[in-house]
């Protein structure tokens, strides 16, 4: 049986970053653990052996004792490609131990030159250990599928093979097919029916992007809360109605730093309302979505309009925007409204908000009402929503399309 030393211990692992700033490989300038917009760390490196653990391996050194072979001279850090690429059968040759020793030394240079590392949690440490080590496998099956599995939608691509072992690396998916978008409206098929619309792109989407080998980058944005409504005036007037003496509402408080940009390019993808909203990071859930209309008893009743607005970002510059959430009445008086603020950190090619909106109007009257979306007097979408006589707590709900 093939001789194997024994794997490298929790704390070689945190001595290891501990000292290191960068990667060994003297080109790669990508972080050992990427922060994430939340302040998490993503593992984004490996730990490599410089003579192989096991016999047989990648520069496998007989006379080196097990304590040298776990120990921090014979290991370095190497980003996810790298790791796997100086292991591999192929190329291995290409990697001797001299140059890796070589790189070894430029690492810790340049440590000492910064005096920075990144100190690990025992969590991370575990990450670590569990990342970079070889896994044992117990095969207990008679059969093992490691082919990727063919695409499943229309022109989807299929998926990468699988690999078992230390330098195995499995085929990479196959490419998809070309992709056709069919814009035309379909035919009314009942007597009388009428035809759909033809459908439209947006020639802003990103399917449409300018430079076919420029990679789209992502934007980042942090919700501040919402602004809240100002006092309402107190007026004195003459029997005619003529005001003879106003005094003014209080200003309402203003979230963040209460400066506020503007933007021609924000659009809202998509606006529901519905029981409840949950949102959780870029994810949403809602329960009983897609409202045809509200069953109200009596008029002057309270009503909790609840929703789920996405907006479209991309493009949009760094700074602070506010959006109107209200409700129009059918004869086009506002009877509730809502002011979120985000603010984008990072503008992107991509960045897509989610929020969700409550708030309570007084149902004056019955007939078809709207849930509007505006920034700054632009009117980004309207949601039709009926408001009828009927049973409190009987709402018709209807699938959104």
């Amino acid at each position: 049986m093939p001789k194997e030393h024994p794997s490298p211990t929790a704390s070689t692992f945190k001595e290891l970053y501990a000292n290191a700033f960068s990667y060994a490989y003297p080109e790669c300038k990508r972080p050992l653990y990427r922060v994430n917009s939340d302040e998490t760390r993503t593992l984004n490196s490996r730990v490599a052996h410089i003579c192989g653990r096991r016999e047989g391996g990648p520069r496998w050194d007989s006379e080196m004792s097990p304590e040298a072979n776990r120990s921090t001279p014979n290991l370095l850090i190497l980003c996810i490609e790298h790791a796997y690429e100086v292991d591999d059968e192929d190329r291995v040759s290409l990697y001797p131990k001299d140059l890796l020793l070589a790189w070894k030394a430029g690492q810790l240079a340049e440590f000492d030159r910064v005096r920075e590392g990144w100190l690990l949690t025992d969590e991370e440490v575990k990450e670590v250990i569990r990342e970079s080590l070889a896994a044992e496998i117990i095969i207990q099956g008679e059969t093992i599928n490691l082919g990727g599995g063919g695409g499943q939608a229309p022109s989807a691509g299929g998926s990468g093979g699988s690999a078992i072992g230390r330098g195995a690396r499995g085929g990479d998916g196959g490419p998809g097919g070309p992709v056709t978008i069919n814009l035309g409206g379909q035919s009314g098929e009942a007597a009388g029916a009428g035809g759909g619309g033809a459908g439209k792109i947006d020639p802003e989407s990103e399917l449409f992007w300018r430079d076919p080998g420029k990679t789209p980058t992502i934007g980042v944005y942090e919700y501040l809360g919402s602004d809240a409504p100002s006092g309402g005036d107190t007026t004195i007037a003459d029997a005619d109605g003529n005001v003879l003496l106003r005094a003014r509402g209080g200003q309402g408080a203003l979230v963040g730093s209460g400066t506020r940009s503007t933007s021609k390019i924000l659009a809202i993808s998509a606006l529901v309302l519905a029981n409840s909203v949950e949102l959780h990071g870029p994810y949403f859930c809602l329960l009983s979505g897609g409202f045809s209309h509200y069953n109200v008893l009596n008029l002057n009743d309270s009503l909790a309009m609840i929703g789920l607005a996405v907006v479209e970002a991309g493009g949009v510059q760094q700074g602070e925007y506010r959006l109107a959430v209200y409700a129009m009445t059918p004869d086009g008086n506002i009877a509730g409204t809502c002011n979120p603020v985000f603010q984008i950190t990072k503008p992107g090619d991509i960045l897509r908000i989610n929020f969700w909106f409550r708030f309570n109007v007084q149902v004056t009257v019955y007939g078809m009402w709207s849930v509007v979306v505006e920034h700054e007097n632009r009117r980004l979408a309207r949601l039709p929503i009926a408001i009828q006589q009927g049973i409190s707590g009987q709402t018709k709900i209807m699938p959104s399309e």
